[in-house]
């Protein structure tokens, strides 16, 4: 059986790439060994992976189909594929229908559902999931979204697949902290801090320029108490280098940031170098998802600032919704409140952690018993 998948590999996110690996191992824990993918990156992926790797649509679409017309089952998935921001959907409608023409078995594993801002999007992304044989959504939001599109017929809700990653190995961010010079007292605290640009976003023109930068000083404002209160070291954790590293920057110049925070990374750091980050903090504060679900996995505390209601998802799914914050009106009080909160009963947050990351891990592996299921029943 040869089975090629497509997600957004090879865009150098941590999130997308945790996927990719997830998607991989969970496929030959059932067996499947034939597999290749997709990447926008081929040669970054065939680093990082052991499987044929071709490119993406956008740029060889003579490999890329000629690659997908020669599999038995196509894959999409996992992460937020099926929306309308950028056009990543209309090369989604592509490959599934390529997969059609050849009568071939279109599976979507883990896939992410909207927002959708214009009616285009959601006319595509009913053509695309119309001719998907099975799929699994990530959370609850993504299902109600196809559910108004009158589509609900084999659409089921499984936890997002990073939850079946192994727990990660504090070693290699200890090494990479110490090759930084980040060494912290026993008394200081480690804030792992992710943050994206968001409201670069077309449709928050625009006021986006203005938006983010009233985000950024108040985030910055409550980022100064907590290191004062804490006597914290906040680490900046890029899951996305090219962006995040950028608004990264605007912290340090524009709210003079130079004499507190740590160099930012010289380096591209995989997603399992972010992970090992992730398990030597005290506390994540996060706007990406996949900050999050690693902070998660590794029994981290963590605060959402939430851009999107995949985040806000998570955070119910955990059972910690009172820690989390909406970037449209973030405060600074609001997060030293909840940094405080955290602190002060630590330990309950991580007992609450723990039992839930167990049972997304168990729910979110059905995926592969779901695709097996239906790969060998036809």
């Amino acid at each position: 059986m040869n089975i090629i998948i497509s997600g957004w590999y090879g865009n150098n996110n941590a999130g997308d790439e945790a996927l990719f690996s997830a998607l991989i191992g969970g496929l030959r824990s059932k067996g499947y060994k034939n597999l290749s993918a997709l990447s926008y990156n081929p040669q970054y992926s065939s680093q990082k992976s052991d499987i044929h790797i071709f490119s993406e649509v956008r740029l060889n679409p003579i490999d890329a189909f000629n690659a997908i017309r020669k599999a038995d089952v196509f894959i999409l998935g996992g992460g937020g594929l099926l929306k309308d921001e950028g056009r990543s959907y209309i090369l989604c409608l592509l490959k599934v229908a390529y997969v059609k023409l050849f009568r071939k078995k279109v599976l979507a594993c883990g896939i992410g559902v909207g927002p959708f801002y214009t009616k285009l999007g959601k006319l595509i992304t009913k053509a695309i999931v119309m001719n998907i044989d099975i799929m699994t959504v990530r959370d609850q939001e993504s299902f109600m979204l196809l559910k108004n599109l009158g589509i609900k017929d084999n659409v089921m809700v499984l936890p997002d697949l990073a939850f079946t990653l192994p727990r990660p190995d504090p070693s290699m961010g200890k090494k990479l902290l110490d090759k930084y010079g980040i060494n912290p007292s026993a008394s200081q605290k480690l804030i792992g801090i992710s943050l994206r640009p968001w409201y670069h976003v077309k449709r928050l023109w625009p006021d986006g320029d203005q938006l983010f930068n009233a985000f950024l000083f108040q985030f910055s404002e409550s980022l100064r108490s907590i290191i004062k209160i804490y006597d914290a070291i906040p680490v900046f954790l890029p899951l996305q280098s090219r962006t995040d590293i950028w608004v990264w920057k605007q912290l340090i110049e524009k709210y003079n940031f130079q004499s507190v925070v740590p160099p930012s990374w010289n380096e591209d750091l995989d997603f399992l170098e972010i992970m090992s980050l992730v398990s030597n903090m005290d506390l994540v504060i996060g706007m990406r998802l996949h900050s999050l679900i690693f902070a998660s996995l590794s029994n981290t505390p963590m605060i959402a600032i939430s851009y999107s209601e995949k985040v806000s998802s998570l955070m119910r799914l955990m059972e910690l919704s009172n820690l989390d914050l909406s970037v449209d009106d973030f405060k600074s009080d609001c997060l030293i409140d909840r940094v405080n909160y955290v602190f002060k009963n630590e330990q309950l947050i991580k007992s609450c952690i723990s039992i839930h990351v167990e049972s997304l891990r168990i729910k979110s592996n059905e995926n592969f018993n779901i695709v097996d299921k239906y790969i060998s029943s036809t």
